[in-house]
């Protein structure tokens, strides 16, 4: 920036060096420098939805969806790869969702579904894991959603992800009140780990919530300590789930 400020790569050292800031917590640093870089210099589409983006994060870091989502939607209309496009576009479904506005989250995840294989896999099925966490139980098809789960099983490109896909059959089951089938679908997940602690964790707790409600004690408490187990120390969940767990013991 300051030895070559004629250079065409001058813009994008200036959303570089926000990014940077970003990562340093220096939000409102970089959005006057990114907001003065829109006023004074004449951006490629490109460079346009990397500083958008960049003002998109800052206030998703600061706890402004409704600020970051402008951005974030300019991001991903000026983009043109692909990859970035369908981040962005999954990152609007779930700026709406954080919103409760979950009909624009929807539809947010259509656009990424619809990108298909030109986008990574992994934003394509989160998208489908996404809308199904939105689904009506009161008006849904509750039969479509059961063959949509056994779809995405089946495709072998999803292997990858059967962990996320069986625990979210799990949720789902477990709030239709079919908690055999719930069960089994925890479990399967387990058996399908893919290094994802947070997915194992969420999969053991869920366990023991439904043994101690059927006052099957002793198998609750078996799953609350592979819980356990796996939390980090000194954190919130590890705390709470101790304190299930020392309920429970006594």
């Amino acid at each position: 920036l300051h030895r070559y400020p004629n250079t065409k790569s001058v813009n994008k050292a200036k959303i570089w060096r926000e990014k940077t800031n970003i990562r340093l917590k220096n939000e409102d640093v970089a959005l006057s420098n990114l907001k003065e870089l829109f006023e004074n210099a004449e951006l490629e589409d490109e460079d346009f939805a990397d500083a958008s983006a960049m003002i998109g994060q800052a206030y998703i870091n600061m706890e402004h969806p409704d600020s970051a989502l402008v951005h974030i939607k300019n991001a991903a209309k000026f983009t043109k790869d692909n990859e970035t496009k369908g981040r962005l576009l999954f990152i609007k479904g779930q700026l709406y969702n954080s919103l409760n506005q979950k009909d624009s989250a929807n539809l947010a995840f259509n656009e990424v579904i619809e990108l298909n294989r030109k986008s990574p896999r992994t934003y394509f099925i989160h998208s489908k894991i996404q809308k199904i966490k939105n689904f009506d139980y009161e008006k849904g098809d509750k039969l479509a959603q059961k063959e949509q789960f056994e779809d995405l099983i089946e495709d072998r490109e999803n292997r990858p992800y059967l962990d996320v896909i069986h625990h979210q059959k799990g949720e789902f089951y477990l709030n239709i009140g079919e908690t055999d089938e719930a069960i089994t679908a925890y479990n399967k997940s387990i058996n399908e780990f893919r290094q994802n602690q947070k997915m194992q964790t969420l999969n053991y707790s869920s366990l023991g919530y439904i043994y101690f409600a059927n006052s099957e004690y002793k198998t609750a408490g078996s799953y609350y300590n592979s819980t356990i187990n796996i939390l980090f120390e000194k954190t919130i969940d590890h705390r709470l789930i101790k304190k299930k767990r020392t309920k429970l013991e006594n």
